[in-house]
């Protein structure tokens, strides 16, 4: 690989992101994920996008219930990215040690900044991940004076 490929990679990961908690329920099944592929892509209707590999958990949860809620992970939240952070199957419950208000009826984390749940509209396979968009349905609001956590990137090759 050239110098300026490696530049190129090293650059584009200096774009930030947040760090979200994806959510969804399917009857008494439960799914979560941490995301940084996160964005809004519309005002009108109110849409959002966000990536998830199509060999986790938690696609085909969202693909089946039509539904995700994005929560927004507090600056400096260890207990949240702990959780989350690693992976699960369908036998798990990854929200059963954390307190939950169901929305839509989707859940949504308490301890998160707060929710939006969406509706899933349209999906996009551009890579190696999809992309699922969700015009906004509802939400919540838990503290609106903390700060989001943002996540910068060494490279834009991993996460």
């Amino acid at each position: 690989m050239s110098q300026e490929a490696k530049d190129f990679e090293k650059v584009l990961g200096k774009v930030p992101s947040g760090l979200f908690i994806i959510t969804a329920a399917q009857g008494d099944k439960r799914s979560a994920f941490l995301a940084s592929f996160v964005q809004q892509v519309s005002f009108d209707p109110l849409v959002f996008a966000i990536a998830c590999h199509p060999d986790r958990y938690p696609y085909s949860m969202i693909k089946e219930s039509k539904k995700f809620a994005i929560n927004i992970i507090p600056e400096g939240d260890s207990i949240l990215m702990k959780t989350f952070a690693k992976g699960h199957g369908p036998d798990e419950d990854p929200m059963a040690s954390v307190s939950l208000d169901i929305i839509e009826g989707v859940p949504t984390l308490k301890d998160a900044i707060g929710a939006g749940v969406f509706e899933l509209v349209d999906e996009a396979n551009p890579g190696d991940h999809a992309v699922l968009f969700g015009k906004a349905i509802g939400g919540i609001l838990h503290d609106e004076n903390l700060k989001p956590w943002v996540h910068v990137r060494k490279s834009a090759m991993s996460y």
